[in-house]
């Protein structure tokens, strides 16, 4: 019961509902595209309670409570072998706190991936709560899954010219020359406060300076990944938006979208904890929350 998972991991959180099930599938694939170990993690949690429990029915819970967190895993091992054949996975019950544990794994994991919501109750490993803490403190990458996203989509990364973005851009990379696929870089910016002030109306700001300020950040960040990547299509993007909607639309037809934890601040704050955490909440593909250096 006290087992972790191995070194270089794509750990996946299981909880037996749809969404871990989603992440499951999508973590299979991505261990096998990664040649990583992939790994299973099911966090038993006992409810909170405000009046006494008999020993028996203690007992009772707890075999039931573990039976079931058994058979989630072997779901989960049925639903990775589906979606990658020949995939095979550790697989690691756990009893305690489900953030605890998370972060723990992700101490030593290559990825960590969860699905966007979970059962509830006692067994609602991957409540919101959980999925925010995760993507907030770990120390390796998360993938929050909603659905499996456009699998012949670009994948979508946001840059603002912060070390955070610079993460970002290093996963997203190597994510789109795994899957040959075509990489959307994206600046988006909007300022309502300077766009709404007396002093400084809309018609006074110099947008075409500001975008053509976005294209030479995203030619300078891009400069020594394209020639690392020299096969890798980029396609720059430098939007008029609020960061979080732009990206969530462009989203709608990508494969992923990669983001850092947070960013800049001011009109280039395109990767604060804000938005970060709005793009995992609203997206309708896989969102990677970008901790620590780039794998290499």
């Amino acid at each position: 019961m006290n087992t972790t998972s191995a070194p270089g991991s794509v750990v996946v959180g299981v909880d037996g509902s749809q969404a871990a099930l989603d992440a499951v599938r999508w973590a299979a694939v991505e261990a096998r595209s990664t040649q990583c170990p992939l790994s299973f993690v099911h966090t038993l949690e006992w409810p909170l309670v405000s009046y006494p429990v008999p020993a028996g029915l203690r007992a009772n819970w707890t075999q039931e409570m573990h039976e079931q967190g058994r058979r989630w895993l072997q779901e989960a091992q049925e639903a990775a072998e589906f979606a990658a054949p020949g995939i095979q996975a550790q697989v690691h019950p756990f009893t305690g706190d489900p953030r605890e544990r998370l972060l723990a794994e992700a101490e030593h994991a290559y990825e960590l991936v969860i699905g966007s919501r979970g059962l509830g109750g006692f067994a609602g490993m991957l409540l919101g709560s959980t999925s925010a803490t995760v993507t907030q403190h770990a120390s390796c990458p998360v993938v929050v899954v909603h659905g499996q996203g456009d699998t012949a989509g670009p994948v979508v990364v946001g840059l603002d010219g912060s070390t955070a973005s610079e993460q970002a851009l290093g996963y997203a990379f190597q994510a789109a020359a795994r899957a040959g696929a075509v990489l959307w870089a994206v600046h988006a910016w909007d300022d309502l406060g300077v766009l709404h002030s007396p002093i400084a109306p809309a018609e006074a700001l110099p947008v075409n300076e500001i975008e053509a300020a976005g294209y030479r950040m995203l030619a300078e960040q891009l400069a020594s990944w394209q020639e690392k990547y020299l096969d890798i299509v980029v396609e720059r993007q430098v939007i008029h938006e609020r960061p979080a909607a732009a990206l969530i639309e462009l989203g709608r037809q990508a494969r992923i979208i990669v983001v850092g934890p947070r960013g800049r601040g001011g009109v280039a704050r395109l990767l604060l904890g804000s938005v970060s955490q709005a793009v995992v909440r609203h997206a309708t593909c896989p969102v990677v929350v970008c901790h620590g250096n780039p794998h290499d």
